[in-house]
């Protein structure tokens, strides 16, 4: 008789958040965030800039309106306290609520791709 680990199910009805920049999906915005400076601290790919101060050219552009640089603040920089930017705050949860949530439609459908590759 097989046997089934539900441990490991509950781990995938729970990953509502997707990176913007490759195809990881995390179970938190705090597990993105963590993922997104690990892993894409380097460089921009949005647009390809590259070098040690990333987290000043996110800022920038995300000053000047680019939506997607300011997601990529957001992930990277996290709005500390010390900045008093509460509009931008506002206006980046909304951004990743909208682009980076994933709804259960498509949970489903990278719950049955997970499940193929096994």
């Amino acid at each position: 008789m097989i046997e089934f680990n539900l441990n490991v199910n509950h781990k995938q009805f729970s990953m509502p958040y997707q990176c913007p920049s490759c195809d990881y999906v995390g179970d938190s915005i705090t597990s993105l965030k963590k993922h997104f400076r690990k892993r894409h601290s380097n460089n921009c790919d949005k647009c390809g800039f590259k070098g040690q101060n990333v987290i000043h050219h996110y800022m920038r552009l995300a000053l000047e309106g680019y939506e997607d640089h300011l997601i990529f603040w957001f992930l990277s920089n996290g709005f500390r306290e010390s900045e008093n930017r509460l509009e931008l705050k506002e206006k980046v949860i909304k951004l990743v609520k909208q682009k980076l949530f994933i709804n259960a439609q498509h949970r489903n459908k990278l719950r049955v791709k997970k499940s193929k590759i096994i």
